[in-house]
């Protein structure tokens, strides 16, 4: 019979048979019946697939890791490829695979950087090489995969994040909370310090009646200042912002005429002191003093100084301008004789001293010690006075008691010529802060003395009261001229179209551009293109942010209650999330379940 060759099992074999069909029937008895395949997945749940598949995925990046180091041999790396297999056919071990990838590489979520583009592709791409298993193709490969997809998870996160904000920034000008956002975040970004400036928001001090410091005044803010110079170009605004000034200033003016009063109330204060005094003084001066022995030679010892000297000589030619012949009693002053004296004659020579404080000499002004020894004979003088003459002590305290009021009307005229300008005595509206500063502050006696003619100090002419007044006065001028100091500093702040810029920033914003080329360039270039979007928001919506705007600007107690950043919505927390989440380990997950 015919010998047929055939092969069963890649075993070769001869068989005899009367023909091919009769061998083919050989070789299937041979064979018997057919076998059932076995899987190694064969009686595992879902659950435990989903477990085999991540610690697979676990154990494969591992083994990658550990080849790059020596550890792990290619036989090793292929011997569990083969025994995974049958495993990665399965649905759920597939999901299980890539949970176990993501697993592993969370770590690197942590890394800094790792929520930028340019981070996670740097992450993604080095990770990817290192943890890979195979040669120098395979991890080149997953390297530059695990960049580019890296990358691109961030930059569809930041996507994503961007039209969800874009779509509440849409809607954010049509609600009343949404207006307080958009103008509250515009006062946060304007401001240079917004913690220091809310602190100050919310302890505002009012130091003159009447006069209310803008957000800007209060807040002391280099930003919010540039803010509020930049918004007096806008006539929604700008016309608030001049009312305040003007008011202000009116107030500071009104609260210093109030010091100052008026010509009829300082005639009538010298008018009722002359009433007062002159009748004290014609009574203490009617009639020769007697003077002791004793009392003599103490006035001798002093008047003999080069001080008293002076003095006398003062007081000759005081009482001959007024028309009083006080020679006899002057030479008897000096005389070893003197058993009484004319008190007039006395007071002259008070004076005399008083002049001789005030009055440089032939010789120059007197220095700070001479004057300092010269006023202490001048005060023992007047206490030698005081006790052979005590009528005229009293005059004397009356006359300085009933001179304080006239002092304090002129010392305030004074003050207010320097604070205001001419065209403010009629208008208030001019302000020389600078003089006022000057007369108030660094040299108060020679204010005193310029408006009195009499060497005293503020404390000395006016009471607490008026003295906290002035003091008021200074610092609203200082805090009002300090905001448009500081409003100066060169910059181009811009508040306008405040709906478009607030869409076009939260759409934008999670895409990660550096604030300055945000502002400076990207936004302005959009504002260009987005006209017709400004002009849907030029309506109702625009006009009631400006209308808030103002009010914040105008009113420290809204601008304070706005500026405090407001706890995000569910939403917004989501959105803002989505461009600050590391995605890498999520597209190395996808990458593994590739593998």
């Amino acid at each position: 019979m015919p010998i047929f060759e055939v092969e069963i099992n890649g075993e070769a074999y001869e068989i005899d048979a009367p023909d091919e069909s009769t061998a083919i029937q050989s070789i299937d008895t041979m064979r018997g019946p057919p076998q059932e395949t076995y899987s190694p997945t064969a009686g595992m749940s879902g659950l435990e697939k989903f477990l085999a598949g991540a610690g697979e995925a676990m154990t494969r990046r591992a083994m990658g890791l550990g080849q790059l180091v020596g550890m792990v041999s290619p036989e090793q790396i292929a011997e569990q490829q083969r025994l995974a297999a049958p495993l990665l056919q399965e649905g759920a071990a597939v999901a299980g695979g890539m949970v176990g990838d993501i697993a592993s590489l969370l770590p690197a979520a942590l890394i800094p950087g790792a929520a930028t583009i340019p981070g996670a592709a740097i992450i993604g791409g080095v990770t990817e090489a290192l943890t890979t298993p195979g040669g120098i193709g395979d991890r080149g490969t997953a390297a530059a995969l695990g960049a580019t997809g890296s990358a691109a998870g961030q930059l569809i996160g930041r996507g994503v994040s961007g039209a969800m904000q874009g779509m509440s920034g849409l809607v954010e000008p049509l609600t009343q909370g949404g207006r307080e956002n958009i103008v509250g975040g515009t006062l946060r970004r304007f401001a240079s310090d917004p913690e220091t400036a809310a602190m100050n928001l919310q302890n505002v001090q009012q130091y003159v009646p009447g006069s209310v410091p803008t957000t800007a005044e209060a807040a002391q803010d280099l930003g919010l200042a540039q803010l509020q110079r930049g918004l007096l170009s806008t006539p929604e605004i700008s016309t608030g912002l001049a009312e305040r000034a003007q008011a202000n200033r009116s107030a500071r003016y009104q609260a210093l005429a109030r010091l100052a009063r008026s010509p009829e109330e300082l005639e009538a204060a010298v008018r009722f002191r002359k009433e007062i005094t002159e009748p004290m003084y014609e009574r203490a001066f009617a009639s020769n003093i007697p003077v002791s022995k004793d009392s003599a030679e103490e006035l001798s010892a002093l008047l003999k100084t080069p001080s008293g000297k002076n003095a006398i000589e003062a007081a000759r030619r005081l009482a001959a301008e007024e028309g009083v012949d006080i020679a006899k009693d002057l030479a008897k002053i000096t005389s070893k004789k003197l058993d009484e004296i004319n008190p007039r004659a006395l007071q002259y020579i008070k004076w005399g001293y008083d002049d001789l404080l005030d009055t440089p000499t032939p010789q120059g002004a007197l220095g700070k010690k001479a004057k300092s020894l010269v006023r202490g004979n001048r005060d023992r003088l007047a206490q030698w006075i005081a006790d052979i003459n005590p009528a005229q002590a009293k005059a004397d305290k009356a006359f300085s008691r009933l001179s304080r009021p006239i002092d304090q009307i002129k010392v305030g005229e004074y003050i207010m010529d320097k604070y205001a300008s001419e065209l403010s005595q009629l208008s208030g509206v001019g302000e020389t802060p600078t003089a006022f500063t000057r007369a108030l502050m660094q040299a108060p006696e020679q204010t005193v003395k310029s408006a009195t003619g009499q060497r005293k100090t503020l404390e000395q002419v006016f009471n607490p009261k008026q003295l906290k007044a002035l003091d008021g006065i200074a610092k609203d001028l200082a805090r009002s001229h300090a905001a448009k100091g500081l409003g100066l500093v060169p910059g181009s702040p811009t508040a306008q179209n405040l709906s478009t810029q607030n869409l076009l920033r939260r759409t934008l914003g999670p895409m990660g551009f550096p604030s300055g080329m945000m502002e400076e360039s990207i936004l302005p270039t959009m504002m260009t293109g987005a006209k017709p979007l400004q002009w849907l928001y030029s309506a109702m919506p625009e006009q009631k942010i400006q209308g808030l705007l103002s009010e914040a600007m105008l009113d420290p107690a809204v601008a304070a209650q706005l500026i405090q950043p407001r706890l995000p919505s569910l939403y917004q927390r989501t959105a803002t999330g989505l461009a600050n989440v590391p995605t890498y380990p999520v597209v190395g997950g996808i990458m593994g379940a590739r593998e």
